[in-house]
């Protein structure tokens, strides 16, 4: 695959689409990944590194995005059994 790359993008995945969902007005692609490569700056250790002014942009819904600054850690999870 030799698919065009945004110069400003921090990662980048080339996949090949295996499947297509019709869902009526809307479809859903399943794609094998291909290649995947990440800027060495902002990702390590399987954590992306907000400490160089790193925005992640996510796409929530429609014409909805947000934007991820930082990194947030969750807390243990309690057992409600005990």
């Amino acid at each position: 695959i030799y698919a065009p790359l945004v110069k400003e993008a921090v990662a980048h995945m080339e996949c090949r689409v295996c499947q297509v969902v019709d869902l009526g007005n809307t479809a859903l692609l399943m794609a094998i990944i291909m290649k995947a490569t990440v800027d060495p700056r902002h990702f390590r250790d399987s954590q992306w590194i907000f400490d160089n002014g790193l925005e992640l942009l996510h796409h929530v819904g429609g014409n909805r995005f947000t934007v991820s600054k930082h990194a947030v850690t969750a807390k243990e999870i309690l057992n409600w059994n005990e």
